[in-house]
């Protein structure tokens, strides 16, 4: 493998890959944040969904960004061959899923409804659509790069990114304020592209890290940020658990913009980038079937609801069984479309 290829990132997709499969099966069981009258009481699950498995659309986010970026800096007509195989993609996923779900039904008029296109067509597709948005603030920002000091442009960064940061801070303010809003949705649902902006500012402030060899994980500095991320997931469980986020999502706490979420995509890219793993060719093929498997696996668990009805119910007693079915059979789909080459 080229020099470019960071083998860490081939691990991280797998991880998450079956992170987010479990989520949407409820493979650790259900978790207390769908809304309900009453006192909630935070489980175990709940952290481990919220603070790990929920980690890893904004990790593929993070990871497809920053190899985006690596690329155009080494080639400046990048741009236009990336978006275009994005848009394809987004094209056809969202097509497909409505095809499956709709048994085989497709209108072009589907289009007009701005939330279909956003979430690409209610699935996971929504990945797709704000990569697209992030991709093109990414090189907005390259542009804009060549007209400032590195010194200046990377303090615009930090800036930017802390104006994001503000408003997830303040989000339960602001979700009330925006609440009767129809279009709050583009602020706060956890398929909204706001939610991954943090990531392209993130994107070449740890590219600049990397060329000044500043990243550096010893006892000593991890240390302090494991404090300081474990402090902010506390905040969060505290503060951010709230009814009006049933608002903009179906969970009582927000699933994505979060600055714990952000905080711990940083540093697993920056662990990432600064280690050396071998490469291995097994697990590089597994990693080149995620992509696909995360982009069809929540319109193969909808249809299954669908023919079959009860599903939970009946095998409520082993949800890892479920996850088990819909991770076959994505694996399965993913697999056919990789050999044949199917985008």
């Amino acid at each position: 493998m080229g020099k470019r290829h960071i083998a860490a990132f081939d691990y991280l997709r797998i991880f998450f890959c079956f992170a987010v499969v479990a989520w949407h099966t409820n493979m650790l069981g259900v978790t207390n944040m769908l809304y309900k009258t009453g006192s909630v009481n935070i489980s175990f699950i709940d952290v481990m969904y919220y603070n790990v498995l929920l980690l890893a659309v904004p990790v593929f986010m993070q990871i497809a960004l920053y190899l985006y970026l690596k690329n155009r800096l080494e080639k400046p007509k990048y741009f236009l061959s990336r978006i275009k195989y994005l848009f394809v993609v987004y094209i056809f996923w969202t097509i497909l899923s409505t095809i499956i779900l709709q048994d085989g039904g497709f209108k072009i008029s589907y289009f007009k409804d701005w939330k279909y296109i956003l979430t690409g067509a209610h699935t996971q597709i929504y990945f797709i659509f704000s990569l697209i948005i992030m991709t093109i603030i990414v090189e907005i920002m390259i542009k804009l790069q060549q007209l400032l000091s590195n010194r200046k442009f990377i303090a615009l960064q930090i800036i930017l990114l802390g104006i994001n940061l503000a408003v997830f801070l303040f989000r339960l303010p602001i979700e009330q304020y925006v609440l009767n809003n129809e279009y709050s949705y583009l602020l706060f649902s956890f398929w909204a592209p706001t939610n991954f902006l943090p990531y392209t500012f993130l994107t070449f402030i740890a590219v600049d890290l990397q060329k000044k060899n500043k990243i550096n994980f010893n006892l000593k500095i991890m240390c302090p940020i494991l404090i300081v991320i474990v402090s902010v997931i506390y905040l969060e469980w505290r503060n951010l658990v709230s009814p009006i986020n049933v608002h903009f999502e179906i969970f009582l706490m927000p699933t994505y913009g979060r600055i714990s979420v952000i905080l711990s995509t940083f540093i697993i890219l920056l662990v990432a980038i600064s280690n050396e793993i071998r490469f291995n060719s097994i697990v590089k093929k597994i990693s080149d079937l995620t992509f696909s498997i995360f982009l069809v696996h929540y319109t193969i668990m909808l249809k299954l609801q669908v023919v079959w009805p009860g599903m939970y119910d009946r095998v409520k007693t082993s949800n890892f069984m479920i996850f088990l079915a819909v991770m076959s059979i994505s694996l399965t789909i993913a697999y056919i479309f990789n050999k044949f080459k199917i985008l």
